[in-house]
């Protein structure tokens, strides 16, 4: 039995005819050259992601990402075409506006794709995201929050340029010196500086005001984890914050390489609050000397400094993770009078037999809290029982060490990559992947938690069923 049903003629069609209760639907349409009949099953139509012939009028009707496209001559979802079918995919999705490599729209193919400074860089998986690294922006800043900052926003240094009398700051027309960039930010409210990496190293820096919303100095076009130097040649610190005076003081830097023949790498005094990622500070008298101020580190690796890595008082507040301290001649960690977070650390072979400190991590009186850090291998020359100076006046919590007495006990050192020879500024702490004793000890070790989402190289954690000990996530 048939059920026939007219459309209107300006819609072309003159009959319709439904046949059989599950059967075929038939179009009439009346043409110059002659009739066109269409016959399309009900059920395949409803069918938008199948490939059969006839399935589909428009992208919108391809359902399945593995086809998304509907082919003009079979009218069957298919596979996308590179290079031809990057509208059609546009049409489908505006969020999967490209055809990837599999045959399926993708997000994006490079970063130059991702035109959003929210979600800047084109991922493994072809969608755009967050930044990781400044190299990732063109502004040569990436945010704590994974976005690009604007050019507009940065000012830009570079001792290599030829500096015009009044540079503007910007990429073409950079200061020449870190501190012009500092002055002019504070002048002209930016909260952004990018320091470009040349192979000359810049001076010794003294903040002592930031822009209103604080300022982020990042080191820009340094190889893989090396940094831009900024170097001191005397006493001064590399990086002296002081913000004696001063209501507040929000200083972040990133990406630099800090050193001074004489002086701290780094000192922090006052009401400021101190931010230090993806940095190395060594060959100094102490890594990192601060005194009430509010103390982040993250990220970073310390080591060969005359007397501690990290010594902090007088009420210093911090929150340190994510960080290698190695071969400081003192302690990695001395603690007075402070309070805060010690997690995810790897502190390892600090301390002499001159140490007038315990070498490892000495918590002084405060009992504070280490969880989940290698603490191996540090020797002074307090007590004949150098083995069990590991940490000291510490609370413990998924602390790994061979201290007896402190943590939990393992004899045998993880297995770094390299822990050994003359030259102790090329240690690397990170844990080898493939090793069955890192596995036994140390590898997803630490359960599912809200802790924290990178590791010292600012790569993912958990990689596994849990978060690896110390600052490198393994796998």
């Amino acid at each position: 039995m048939q059920t026939p049903f007219r459309l209107a003629p300006s819609s072309g069609y003159v009959a319709l005819a439904l046949s059989g209760r599950m059967g075929s639907l038939s179009l009439v349409r009346s043409s110059a050259v002659g009739l066109v009949l269409i016959v399309v099953s009900l059920l395949s139509s409803c069918n938008g992601g199948s490939s059969t012939a006839g399935s589909c009028r428009t992208v919108l009707n391809c359902k399945d990402d593995a086809a998304p496209i509907c082919d003009a001559t079979s009218l069957a979802c298919r596979t996308c075409q590179m290079g031809i079918d990057d509208v059609a995919c546009r049409n489908r999705n505006p969020a999967t506006p490209l055809c990837g490599p599999a045959g399926r729209c993708v997000g994006c193919m490079s970063n130059s794709d991702c035109t959003d400074l929210r979600a800047p860089v084109c991922g493994a998986s072809k969608a755009c995201g967050p930044c990781q690294r400044s190299s990732d922006c063109v502004s040569g800043i990436c945010s704590a929050d994974g976005s690009c900052a604007p050019a507009s926003d940065v000012l830009y240094v570079n001792n290599k340029a030829v500096c015009s009398a009044a540079p503007r700051g910007s990429k073409d027309d950079p200061f020449c010196s870190i501190k012009d960039a500092v002055d002019a930010a504070v002048a002209m409210n930016k909260s952004y500086i990018s320091v470009e990496a040349t192979g000359t190293p810049y001076a010794a820096l003294t903040v002592t005001a930031t822009s209103t919303n604080g300022l982020r100095i990042v080191g820009s076009g340094a190889a893989a984890g090396a940094g831009v130097p900024v170097r001191s040649s005397g006493t001064d610190a590399a990086l002296r914050v002081d913000a004696t005076g001063s209501s507040s003081l929000k200083l972040t830097v990133s990406g630099l390489d800090l050193e001074s023949v004489s002086g701290n790498a780094v000192e922090c005094i006052g009401n400021a609050a101190l931010s230090i990622e993806g940095s190395r500070l060594h060959n100094s008298l102490e890594g990192i000397l601060v005194s009430a101020c509010k103390l982040t580190v993250d990220g970073t690796r310390i080591y060969l400094n005359r007397r501690n890595g990290i010594s902090l008082s007088n009420v210093s507040e911090y929150n340190i993770q994510n960080t290698m301290i190695w071969r400081n001649d003192v302690s990695g960690i001395a603690l007075a009078n402070s309070q805060g977070v010690l997690r995810f650390l790897t502190i390892y072979s600090n301390g002499t037999a001159s140490g007038d400190r315990s070498p490892g991590i000495d918590c002084g009186s405060g009992n504070n809290l280490v969880e989940h850090s290698l603490v191996f291998s540090n020797i002074s020359g307090l007590s004949p029982e150098l083995i069990n100076l590991q940490l000291v006046g510490c609370m413990t919590s998924g602390v790994l060490t061979n201290d007896s007495r402190n943590g939990t006990y393992r004899q045998m050192v993880p297995d770094f990559l390299s822990a050994s020879g003359s030259d102790a500024s090329r240690f690397d702490l990170r844990l080898k992947a493939e090793s069955t004793g890192n596995g036994e000890c140390c590898i997803d070790k630490v359960p599912q938690g809200t802790y924290i989402n990178h590791d010292v190289d600012g790569n993912k954690r958990p990689q596994g069923a849990g978060y690896d000990i110390g600052a490198h996530e393994a796998r």
